[in-house]
């Protein structure tokens, strides 16, 4: 089994997945198709699954909010909302011009483009 980032060749065993939560989704495999394809368009949402043997057995997401250490409003106000503020350090690098879309290849891969 592998955990990693999933992929339109992955899309109809992710159906399949799904399918086991709701027997009653109407979405068919071409509107699917259409969705994913957004998804993989946008930059900002990556899918990653368990896979095992080419087949999609869990998924998982995560929501990560930046947030200023001294902002101690904004912490609690997100706390009651259910997330741990004590889950992670997060470093974060403040990079420029060229260097921005060279980290932006290097962590998305090839497909992407500004």
């Amino acid at each position: 089994m592998e955990f990693r980032r999933l992929t339109s060749a992955d899309l109809r065993s992710l159906l399949e997945l799904y399918k086991q939560l709701d027997e009653n989704n109407p979405c068919s495999v071409e509107q699917s198709e259409s969705v994913w394809k957004e998804i993989e368009a946008d930059a900002n949402i990556r899918y990653f699954g368990a896979v095992d043997d080419g087949k999609v057995v869990s998924t998982c997401y995560a929501v990560y909010i930046p947030s200023g250490a001294d902002r101690t409003e904004a912490h609690l106000f997100y706390e009651n909302k259910g997330f741990n503020g004590e889950s992670k350090k997060a470093f974060d690098m403040r990079l420029e011009g060229n260097d921005i879309k060279q980290n932006k290849q290097d962590y998305l891969g090839e497909n992407y483009d500004e």
